[in-house]
């Protein structure tokens, strides 16, 4: 089985070179969350891999930090999720957080 980094290598890959994305998303949840430290509001979206609601067997996660709707996520989890139903990988949680523009600090 393809372990996690080539996961990754294979995502960031098609994510740099690649057309946009026609594929649909698979199916995720999106939320929002506050973070005090922060002081903003950050959007999560969540894949849940086939068979995660039935099961009770603990799934690695992969987290990315600059995972929005408009960011990687969309590029990714389809990847992930052909991988999954391919049989290439095994089933994995994708956790992504999307990026923040922080403004810049002038001297």
């Amino acid at each position: 089985m393809v372990d996690i980094a080539a996961l990754i290598i294979i995502g960031v890959v098609t994510c740099a070179n690649g057309p946009p994305l026609s594929d649909t998303i698979p199916a995720h949840q999106t939320f929002t969350m506050a973070s005090a430290g922060l002081a903003e509001h950050r959007i999560i979206n969540v894949y849940l891999p086939p068979g995660y609601a039935t099961s009770r067997q603990a799934f690695p996660v992969l987290y990315m930090p600059d995972g929005g709707i408009a960011e990687d996520f969309p590029h990714i989890v389809t990847t992930i999720d052909s991988l999954i139903r391919h049989k290439q990988i095994q089933p994995v949680i994708d956790h992504d957080t999307r990026t923040v523009a922080f403004p810049s600090k002038s001297s």
